[in-house]
């Protein structure tokens, strides 16, 4: 029997524990993401080498107890399985290959093996010898993998660094994909105030800064260097105070108390705050093993057959969730044939999370450090511009490679996004209006940014640097207001309310933060002060996935992005109505009864109500034209003779019009039959108003 254990010990070496060892040794965000430290660690190092051939054995040994024929068989079919597990693995790496292919010839290959092993003492001769490969797997991920800092993380000390004179109160607030050309107005230098009061209100007392780019593509990297004013030097560098030991934290650690609400990063350590806050839990060790359970099934497991596990490429955590805690956060890697592997945390309540950390603002005694990193206006776009809640539809016509693929697809990305960045500008006037109240605003020094953008134009992918998604995945807005009484000298000359559009990035934070409190940054820096003398290069680059993408562009051109908002959204007095999406936006909040046609509809809808559940302001389901041709057809969603929103259909999942919209929370009837689906006719042309017909339920 000891040779027979040897065999499947090997043998789920190469099927499991290799390939989920080499990927979570490969992206440590899965670990900080649920606050795993050392011990947690080795714990999902032990379970990934013993859990599958433990429970192998175990069957195989209740079956030779039965009978030792019996045993024999069984022994037979696991390595028959495990082999050809092995074999579709390999098989799945060949591009474009069926996935019935790879199922097929990896039950052949593994037929195949068990064939040789019965017939061949060399194959057995060879398992056996493989029968420690375990503990190489183990030792590689331990001490050879990024997940090393994560073990055995290093020593973090505070900086010899003291502020001179009365240190102000310090809020860093960084929000998640944010593109600067979301919040400009139409001159391209000012935050459009209508739609974002409470940021215009900061940069009202402070200098918006419009040419400041991301350094990093995804969050696990732009973060660490905006706190070290360090470019990105490699990929799967530990988001944490071992991977970044010299950061914004312990410059300032001997000076500050410091509050660190940290989502996807960990580089505050109980060394250098007094207060810290993560997403780990109670339960965070439970999380961690389902999570692990769920990735182990991703990994391992070819195409084909790994259907009916949780989808792992939105999230770093939570996978069991569902759709509407989904994040979609980052990733680096999910192994290079498989699924995009996202860094995030999952399925939390990051609104709750954000008015913690807010309520927890006092004015302490001594000098505070506070740093909020929020995962808003990131995806899941599930938040109305009010804060009410809607269901996760999906990405309609969005490719399985994450590009826009179609005009509806970008413009339903673009509606969403702006309605949730609408109500992160609420947070933030939360947090604005706290600082007034505890009489720190004023003295305070505070630097918003956002860690990157997002590109939400057609044929774009909405995350991968390159020439077409640079406009939008690399400027982010940077907000800077010094304290009152700083000295002309150090930053306090520049007259508040102004827009400065020299050329920045991400890593001058640091610096800038440095300078404005009269310190040196002792080490190394990548960044300049913005208050300081202009770059004199243009060069300026974007790390993301293990890539550089480069440009010398002086000041990329965000105003394509603007003007498309304004088209997509704007009305002719000027207002923007984000509800209204197509050739129906000038109808919403109309009473309908004064754009009815007496015409045939030519189509009936059918409302999947079930698929929201539990939201508000949005309607599902598909219509059914009496043309079969007939595609993307504009409608009004109506609710009491009023309209409350409009869009068109499109051609996914299993229907060529799919109904997929958004409207109105305020007036969402509980019932959802009083919701009615109205078509839109605009065949009289644009000099005369569209018109209105009653599109009635499919039988």
């Amino acid at each position: 029997m000891g040779w027979r254990v040897a065999h499947l010990v090997a043998l789920s070496a190469l099927a499991v524990t290799q390939p989920v060892l080499d990927l979570l040794g490969g992206a440590p965000t899965f670990f900080v993401a649920h606050a795993a430290g050392p011990g947690a660690v080795l714990l999902v190092c032990l379970l990934v080498v013993a859990v599958v051939p433990v429970a192998l054995v175990a069957v195989e040994s209740v079956a030779n107890a039965l009978h030792a024929g019996f045993g024999w068989t069984v022994h037979l079919v696991l390595v028959g399985l495990l082999g050809a597990l092995v074999a579709a693995q390999t098989l799945d790496r060949v591009p474009r290959l069926p996935e019935v292919l790879v199922l097929v010839g990896g039950a052949a290959l593994g037929a195949l093996l068990v064939g040789a092993y019965r017939r061949h003492d060399v194959v057995r001769s060879v398992l056996s010898a493989l029968a420690a490969t375990p503990l190489l797997f183990a030792g590689v991920f331990v001490f050879a993998s990024p997940a090393h800092g994560l073990v055995f993380p290093p020593e973090v000390r505070a900086a010899e660094v003291r502020v001179p004179g009365t240190p102000p109160p310090i809020f860093v607030v960084v929000l998640d994909e944010l593109p600067l050309a979301t919040v400009l107005g139409d001159d391209g230098a000012t935050v459009d105030a209508a739609r974002f009061p409470n940021l215009a209100r900061l940069a009202g007392d402070g200098v918006l800064f419009t040419n400041v780019t991301t350094v990093a593509g995804y969050t696990h990297e732009a973060v660490p260097a905006l706190l070290t004013g360090e470019d990105v030097r490699a990929a799967n560098i530990p988001p944490t105070a071992g991977g970044h030991p010299r950061s914004l934290f312990s410059l300032l650690a001997d000076d500050y108390r410091i509050v660190a609400h940290e989502q996807i990063t960990a580089l505050c350590t109980p060394a250098l705050c007094d207060e810290g806050a993560g997403d780990g839990g109670d339960d965070s060790t439970q999380l961690l093993l389902e999570d692990l359970a769920v990735v182990a099934g991703r990994v391992t497991l070819p195409a084909g057959l790994d259907g009916w596990l949780p989808a792992v490429d939105d999230s770093w955590s939570n996978f069991g969730q569902g759709a509407s805690g989904d994040l979609d956060q980052e990733g680096d890697r999910f192994g290079d044939d498989r699924a995009e592997f996202v860094d995030a945390l999952d399925d939390v309540d990051r609104v709750g999370q954000w008015w913690s950390a807010v309520d927890g603002i006092g004015r302490p005694a001594r000098p505070t450090l506070t740093f909020l990193h929020t995962v808003l206006p990131h995806v899941p776009w599930t938040f109305h511009g009010d804060g009410s809640r809607y269901v996760d539809p999906g990405y309609p016509q969005r490719s399985p490679a994450g590009i826009w693929s179609t005009s509806f697809s970008a413009d339903f990305g673009m509606q969403r996004h702006l309605l949730q960045a609408t109500y992160t500008d609420q947070l933030l006037g939360g947090l604005l209006d706290r600082l007034e109240a505890t009489g720190q605003y004023d003295d305070a020094l505070i630097v918003l940014t956002a860690d990157h953008g997002v590109s939400l134009a057609e044929d774009t992918n909405r995350r991968r640097p390159d020439e077409a998604t640079l406009p939008g995945v690399m400027p982010v807005p940077v907000v800077v207001k010094v304290p009152a009484g700083t000295p002309a000298e150090l930053g306090g000359g520049r007259r508040r309310g102004t827009s400065d559009g020299r050329l920045g990035e991400t890593t001058d934070l640091l610096p800038t933060i440095a300078a404005l409190l009269g310190v040196e940054v002792p080490w190394p820096v990548d960044g300049q002060s913005l208050f300081g003398p202009e770059r004199e290069s243009t060069a300026r680059s974007i790390f993301a996935r293990g890539d550089r993408v480069d440009t010398d562009v002086p000041a990329l051109d965000v105003q394509p992005i603007v003007e498309r908002i304004r088209h997509l959204f704007r009305l002719d007095d000027g207002r923007y109505e984000l509800y209204g999406l197509g050739v129906g936006r000038p109808l919403v909040g109309r009473r309908v009864d004064r754009y009815v046609r007496d015409v045939e509809p030519g189509a009936c809808w059918v409302h999947d109500a079930e698929a929201t559940a539990g939201g508000a302001g949005e309607v599902v389901g598909w219509l059914e034209p009496v043309d079969p041709g007939a595609r993307r057809i504009p409608f009004a969603i109506v609710v009491d003779g009023r309209v409350v929103g409009t869009s068109r259909t499109n051609d996914s999942g299993d229907h060529v019009n799919r109904v997929v919209a958004l409207a109105h929370p305020e007036a969402w009837p509980d019932d959802p039959d009083d919701v009615g689906l109205w078509r839109v006719l605009d065949d009289a042309g644009a000099s005369a108003r569209p018109g209105l017909v009653r599109l009635p339920r499919c039988d």
